[in-house]
């Protein structure tokens, strides 16, 4: 029978959540520079380059946004896990500091051999046990209302983050002495949100990994919004784990692009 894992801030977990993390966005980094030399127009012609060039770059804007989906999850469970969560359901509630510092004991003490060291482990098991009822981790929409609900008495923890407006706004002009009303054209929403920012962003990535982990299919992204959603994961990577992600960039086509949105990776 395959052994359980522990999931608690521990050493080896904090490593393996965070180099996956890390790992994923220099995945869609690379991804995502791929999808540009693989954009071409549809051709119904499928024996043409194109027609194979346009689906490729299509299979590439699939991956991004299902890594993305996949990144968000780890990142809010590595955060809650951080700050003591059991991300076992159904309790959601967060271990008691005894238990941690035994665990903590446990990592840092030096065994005589394998038994003993099985012992320990063991003891450390089934004291879990006790504080969860089942071994099945929480949902991606319990983490972001954890998450949420961590941060709430922290009024600078999105500091400096500017919202993503997805339609143009309507604006004033003059015309023969007449000040006149623009037409911006139809309203674009993604999701039903016809603007991106930190209070939505979570909720912008729960409606699209409900669709991408599960349909194959696009769903007409706007030119900005992959790059702000994986930008805000970033700065939430920097925000808890700055010295982990200190030397990773944000994904922008340009550099001033980016810097109307999100502050510098250094004065997060």
């Amino acid at each position: 029978m395959k052994e359980k894992i522990l999931i608690i801030y521990s050493k080896q977990i904090k490593e393996d959540y965070l180099y996956y993390i890390k790992e994923n966005f220099a995945l869609i980094r690379k991804i995502f520079k791929e999808k540009e030399i693989y954009n071409s127009p549809y051709d119904e012609d499928e024996t043409t380059k194109r027609h194979k060039l346009y689906y490729q770059g299509r299979a590439r804007h699939f991956q991004i946004m299902t890594l993305i989906g996949i990144n968000a999850e780890y990142i809010l469970k590595i955060i809650l896990l951080r700050k003591n969560y059991i991300i076992y359901r159904p309790l959601c509630k967060k271990f008691k500091k005894p238990f941690l510092k035994k665990v903590e004991k446990f990592e840092e003490t030096n065994f005589e051999n394998e038994s003993q060291k099985q012992k320990a482990k063991d003891s450390i098991y089934d004291e879990a046990k006790q504080l969860n009822t089942d071994w099945e981790t929480i949902k991606f929409s319990k983490c972001v209302e954890l998450f949420e609900d961590s941060i709430k008495k922290d009024k600078d923890y999105f500091d400096s983050i500017k919202k993503l407006p997805l339609n143009i706004p309507k604006k004033w002009i003059p015309v023969d002495g007449m000040i006149l009303e623009t037409d911006p054209g139809p309203i674009y929403e993604y999701f039903g949100f016809k603007e991106i920012d930190t209070k939505n962003a979570l909720d912008v990535i729960r409606e699209m990994r409900n669709i991408y982990i599960h349909v194959v299919g696009a769903h007409d992204e706007q030119e900005g919004i992959i790059s702000y959603l994986y930008n805000f994961l970033l700065y939430l990577c920097v925000k808890e784990f700055k010295s982990f992600f200190i030397g990773e960039k944000y994904l922008c086509k340009t550099k001033a692009k980016v810097e109307k949105l999100f502050p510098s990776i250094e004065e997060i």
